[in-house]
This record gives C-alpha cells, sequence and structure tokens, in this order.
C-alpha cells in the first residue's frame, strides 16, 4: 500500500468533484441524479475539513476525516460500475474513469 500525502488526495478529490459536478448535469434519473449529489456534498464537507488543516498538514499521511466520507465508498463504486450506462457523453466517462480510482484508492486506509 503506498502511501497517500494529504496534498494528493486533495488533488484527487478535486478533480474529482469536477468531473463529477459534470455528469451531474448529464444525467437525467432522479435516482443517478442523488447518488451523484450525495457525492458532491460528501466530497465538499471533506474538502472543508482539510481545508482546517496547516499547510504543514499537508506532507502527512492522508486519513478521511468525515463520517460522510467513510460512509460514501458505495456510492462511488456505484457510480463507477455504471460510467457507461449512466453517461454516455464520451468526455465525461473518460473524466470519470480516470478521477474515480485514486479516489477509491483513499479507502484502503481505512
Amino acid at each position: 500500500m503506498s502511501r497517500v500525502t494529504v496534498s494528493d488526495a486533495v488533488n484527487y478529490l478535486e478533480d474529482l468533484l469536477q468531473a463529477i459536478t459534470n455528469a451531474y448535469w448529464e444525467t437525467s434519473e432522479i435516482n443517478r441524479k442523488d447518488c451523484i449529489f450525495d457525492l458532491v456534498t460528501v466530497i465538499y464537507g471533506e474538502l472543508n475539513e482539510i481545508a482546517k488543516l496547516s499547510v504543514s498538514d499537508h506532507t502527512m499521511t492522508y486519513e478521511p476525516i468525515t463520517a460522510a466520507f467513510h460512509n460514501s465508498e458505495t456510492n462511488l463504486r456505484t457510480v463507477r460500475n455504471n460510467i457507461d450506462s449512466w453517461f454516455p457523453r464520451n468526455s465525461t466517462a473518460k473524466q470519470l474513469q480516470k478521477c474515480i480510482p485514486p479516489v477509491c484508492a483513499l479507502f484502503e486506509f481505512i
């Protein structure tokens, strides 16, 4: 298991937040929107908590902070497993395929 710093985690979460926000606007089914909106909310919350850390803490090993982030793994895996069927736009699908695995790896440290 490789070491992920707080700084790396912030980059992964910000990239995923941008991708998942785009994905939210591209899907029309309410259940999908709920799942995606949950992730957007959770990622914002986690980034908010990380922002409270000092700059010197950004070189430390990342550990998820919020309980909501701990519980969001299921939604993240649901989106990852349904990328092709939920998001027909190729650019969105590619962006999600690129951004989700590093964030999924953050759960290895729980």
